[in-house]
């Protein structure tokens, strides 16, 4: 046979078909690199763009807040400068620790006669819309010494912008206990602490805490990569900063046009099921965990109801039983959150503060709030911090709170 012709034969054209195919495809893909790579400098240049935008036009500066494997955030470690806060309408004087939370630097060995007072939180204790003297942690310092002239009192800040109880128990376990308090104040504000401790009523990035078959609380910690991401990105980036702060706000408007309850506002259902009961189970034990610990160490602890604007202000309520709708309307109750929580500390043998009476009692208590629907302003502030001690004077003579001794040991001597 004619070696040419047996070349030509059907093997020989297979071979032809998968070669132009294989030329096909490498000129296809040859075509798409070049395309894909225009596309992601295009991106980086838009990114880049956008970030200069920001930059420029942006009150908002950098973020205060930087991601944490312990707790899940605290804001910038050893700072101390004036920055524009938004709700406030104005630059105030900011300043966080080496340890990320607002306030001075201090000595975890306890001087002897001192009295110290930790107050666990979210953003409304952590108040950076307005300057630390006029916080209700700077206010408390002052009305306590003004109370009792012969003690010395210091009063520190572990409040940090949206935390959860759950945060707030990991922030006793990690910081506040080494300060070696006398009184631990953990605060729980209704407007979103509820839903805040449920993994899946919270969009938060945070750590979490479980009921595992026994009951028992179990953590969910922050996943390191991403917490690195977003701690980076909030440190070098302002864009970043920026669209979280817009997506936050579309989300809000969002649910208010849409009449979407936002999850925090079940905690007013007194019917509670699904995850919200589930919430509740979880934030009770959270709760007496804490009190637990901070007994353990030697400290008393009182739980302070923050309360939500719905419960102060009837416009706000209104507006919110409108949201749920007439069929489920008669499950809200305003109060439920005191009653339920009231009820906890009384079977736990736990002081509770409910601010809510206090408020109440106001000619206007939208007065207090940043835009009536804000944090607390000066005014509000100096009202909590009012309340903290009557009630810390009432249980001193009830005798439920211990009066220390001016020569009360330091840490280091009770050890």
């Amino acid at each position: 046979m004619d070696p040419f012709l047996a070349e030509s034969g059907p093997d020989s054209m297979k071979t032809d078909t998968e070669l132009h195919l294989t030329a096909q495809k490498k000129s296809r893909f040859g075509g798409l690199w070049p395309k894909l790579a225009l596309l992601g400098t295009s991106l980086v240049i838009g990114i880049v763009m956008l970030e200069v935008a920001i930059r420029m036009v942006s009150q908002e500066g950098e973020s205060l807040l930087v991601k944490d494997t312990l707790v899940g955030q605290r804001y910038v470690r050893d700072t101390f400068e004036s920055t524009y806060v938004p709700e406030a309408g104005r630059e105030v004087m900011l300043r966080f620790n080496a340890e990320g939370f607002r306030g001075p630097d201090r000595p975890k060995t306890k001087p002897r006669g001192l009295q110290r007072v930790a107050v666990l939180g979210d953003s409304f204790i952590a108040a950076v819309a307005v300057e630390e003297e006029d916080s209700l942690v700077g206010r408390l310092e002052v009305e306590l010494v003004t109370a009792d002239s012969g003690a010395e009192w210091e009063v520190m800040n572990f409040g940090v912008s949206g935390f959860s109880t759950g945060q707030s128990l990991l922030t006793w376990r990690h910081f506040a206990r080494e300060y070696d308090p006398d009184l631990v104040l953990l605060c729980f504000y209704n407007g979103n602490d509820l839903a805040d401790n449920h993994h899946g009523s919270s969009s938060g990035h945070r750590p979490y805490f479980v009921l595992n078959e026994g009951g028992s609380l179990q953590l969910v910690p922050l996943k390191p990569v991403r917490s690195t991401l977003s701690r980076w990105l909030a440190e070098y980036s302002q864009f970043y900063v920026w669209q979280k702060h817009q997506t936050r706000k579309v989300r809000d408007l969002f649910r208010e046009t849409a009449n979407v309850l936002p999850p925090g506002f079940h905690i007013f259902d007194s019917e509670p099921t699904g995850e919200t009961a589930e919430a509740w189970e979880v934030t009770e034990r959270l709760i007496t965990t804490v009190a637990e610990e901070v007994r353990e160490s030697g400290a008393e602890v009182v739980v302070v109801g923050i309360p939500a604007h719905e419960q102060l202000v009837e416009k706000y309520w209104y507006r919110l039983i409108e949201t749920v709708g007439p069929a489920a309307a008669g499950k809200y109750d305003p109060n439920y959150p005191e009653q339920r929580l009231g009820k906890l500390c009384h079977d736990q043998g736990i002081s509770y503060l409910p601010m809510v009476n206090g408020f109440r009692e106001l000619e206007d208590p939208a007065s207090c709030y940043f835009l009536e629907v804000g944090h607390w302003n000066e005014k509000g502030n100096d009202v909590a911090a009012r309340l903290v001690v009557e009630h810390l004077a009432d249980l001193a003579a009830q005798s439920a709170l211990p009066a220390r001794q001016a020569t009360n040991p330091s840490a280091t001597d009770r050890q």
